[in-house]
């Protein structure tokens, strides 16, 4: 209900007025929901099932037989994640792969690297040991032998906080690399200084009435006014349906307000365009992605003076719908069919103008007409990132869900060490361990568990934000997003993965540090 109100503002603010419902629970989804736990608990429990159903009394009894099996499992789970990450880049390198092979991909890669965890968990402590020795102290190597020695409680507790904590860096840099993307291209799309459109539109559609005459006249006759631009959406029909067509009126390529891109530049193409001779379009990447469009296809459009060809001249960036649009000039399409008139009007100022002070005037002086949306560029660039950043609040909750159960899951495991280690907790201590000294150890154990985890997260975290912003956002929307690398997730993501891992380790230090040495030394062994 919480996450609801957040969600209904992204929508109305992109697509359409939402109602005041509230959040409603199908039958379907609880019946998925109990489906999917009992999945998942019953395929968890059936491999340590099998092997317990088949393993001699003797062996199972021991602790050291099961901690080898582990270790031993370890290579092969090795070999299992060169497979996967095969599969992960066959996956990406079909040429004609949809969206289900991308998050295939994903996932296979995930697994990959748990599968990796035991192995990768071995060599750090190894390195670790080695490169502090005798300086780290008794506790410091009990501490870390302890992780390898409990291979088979703690490779799971660092590879589903290694997975949690690595997609939580890979959404991140996914998010991150979006909104630098977007920024630039709002940098290229809105060159004007003040922009008006006519109200009751919503971004997906992009349709309105056109704007009156007596609204561009006022904006061209505006005392700091130096150019006009008037643009407007239209649909034509098209080969599969009508087709969304975005008519600039551009005169040099500095007003052309898209950014250029894939064979597209200052040269013949752009100039073809403005021209108008032969009739050519510019179509969106989404577009081309959609409708399997390229630069030289001819797309037939029906006019007012019948059906007539355009050449695709060239694909444009264009973040603004993921259904995508063509972009033809006001000259090339008056060739064809009547004026379109104008639902978006971009100002150039003179230098000395503020735009602020002269979309202030413009409201006041257009103020028979309810609903214009008048603003300064910077303000326009502004909203546009807050609503870019509040659609991405609902993942940052999911996020760091994610974070907390891997954390719960280290609790367990933990807590499941303690029960199995009671027998050597109460030798130890006989031997002079003292409980401030144990819980030195189970906290140096967690730390590191948190840290191993972190840095297992760090290469997985940047292959998994390129799948997300190359891969899998391009065959869900048609964007192209620059994959953008920053420090700040990485470093959140081992803070977070070592205070998580830490956190979990207190109570289970602090319950083990109680322990009765005369009642520990009467567990059975056997």
């Amino acid at each position: 209900q919480g996450l609801m109100e957040v969600v209904r503002r992204t929508i109305e603010e992109l697509y359409v007025t939402l109602g005041p419902d509230s959040v409603s629970l199908p039958p379907s989804a609880i019946l998925k929901a109990v489906a999917l736990g009992i999945t998942a608990s019953v395929l968890s429990a059936l491999p340590p099932a099998l092997e317990a159903s088949r393993a001699n009394l003797r062996p199972v009894l021991r602790r050291s037989a099961l901690e080898e099996s582990a270790r031993r499992g370890s290579w092969v789970r090795g070999g299992l994640a060169l497979v996967l990450g095969l599969v992960s880049w066959l996956a990406i390198s079909l040429p004609d792969g949809g969206l289900v092979l991308g998050y295939g991909s994903l996932l296979a890669l995930l697994l990959a690297f748990a599968c990796l965890t035991p192995l990768a968990t071995r060599a750090i402590v190894t390195l670790l040991l080695r490169v502090v020795g005798a300086r780290g102290g008794v506790i410091f190597r009990m501490a870390l032998r302890g992780l390898t020695a409990q291979l088979s409680r703690t490779g799971l507790a660092i590879a589903a906080l290694a997975v949690a904590i690595s997609m939580s860096i890979g959404v991140q840099t996914m998010i991150t690399s979006f909104r630098t993307t977007l920024e630039r291209w709002l940098e290229e799309t809105l060159p004007a200084d003040v922009y008006l459109s006519a109200p009751g539109a919503v971004a997906r559609q992009g349709m309105r009435l056109p704007l009156p005459a007596e609204v561009e006249r006022a904006c061209a006759e505006h005392p700091a006014t130096r150019r006009v631009i008037a643009n407007r959406f239209i649909e034509l029909p098209g080969p599969e349906g009508d087709v969304r067509i975005a008519v600039l009126s551009p005169d040099t390529p500095t007003h052309l307000g898209i950014p250029l891109d894939r064979n597209l530049d200052t040269g013949p193409a752009l100039a073809r365009w403005l021209d108008g001779t032969p009739p050519g379009l510019l179509a969106s990447e989404p577009f081309s992605r959609r409708y399997g469009v390229e630069t030289g296809d001819r797309i037939p459009l029906r006019t007012g003076a019948g059906t007539i060809e355009f050449e695709v001249l060239g694909i444009f960036r264009d973040y603004s719908s993921d259904l995508g649009y063509l972009a033809m000039t006001r000259t090339t399409f008056e060739r064809f069919g009547e004026a379109p008139g104008s639902t978006a009007i971009a100002i150039y100022l003179d230098e000395s103008a503020d735009p602020s002070v002269v979309a202030d005037q413009l409201r006041t002086q257009l103020a028979d007409f309810p609903g214009l949306l008048v603003r300064p560029t910077a303000a326009l660039r502004a909203s546009t990132l807050v609503i870019f950043d509040r659609t991405f609040q609902v993942t940052e909750v999911i996020r760091w869900l994610a974070v907390i159960v891997a954390a719960v899951g280290i609790f367990g495991a933990l807590v499941t060490i303690e029960l199995e280690r009671v027998r050597e907790i109460g030798v130890l201590r006989a031997f002079g361990l003292t409980r401030r000294e144990w819980t030195q150890v189970v906290l140096i154990q967690t730390a590191g568990l948190g840290t191993i985890a972190g840095l297992i997260a760090l290469p997985l975290g940047i292959a998994s934000a390129a799948l997300l912003a190359v891969v899998v956002n391009e065959r869900s929307f048609g964007w192209t997003i620059d994959l953008t690398i920053t420090i700040s997730p990485l470093l959140l993501g081992l803070t977070t993965s070592f205070a998580a891992a830490f956190a979990a380790g207190v109570v289970p230090a602090i319950r083990m540090s109680r322990i009765s040495i005369p009642a520990a030394l009467r567990e059975d062994e056997s």
